[in-house]
């Protein structure tokens, strides 16, 4: 067990630790309360024009987005710490 490495579940207890994602989960949740109805978020189009459109993002998404955290890393972490308990 000591053999898996866990990069992206360190990276997260020390984001967690630190109480930097308190903080920006406190300002999303004002920021979504407060301008939902009128909040859209945009991304660019690859294509020529460089057209944007409107995206759904959850805020989970975000928040591991800002951390830098890959979200399928952090399951393969999980689910191998669990394999070797087995």
């Amino acid at each position: 067990m000591g053999d898996i490495k866990t990069t992206e579940l360190d990276k997260q207890a020390a984001v967690i630790k630190s109480g930097r994602s308190a903080t920006v989960q406190e300002f999303l949740d004002w920021l979504l309360d407060e301008y939902e109805p009128s909040l859209e978020l945009c991304a660019r189009s690859d294509d020529a024009n460089d057209t944007l459109y409107s995206v759904n993002i959850k805020r989970e998404t975000l928040m591991y987005d800002f951390f830098d955290i890959d979200p399928k890393k952090l399951e393969e972490e999980r689910q191998a710490l669990l394999g070797g308990l087995l």
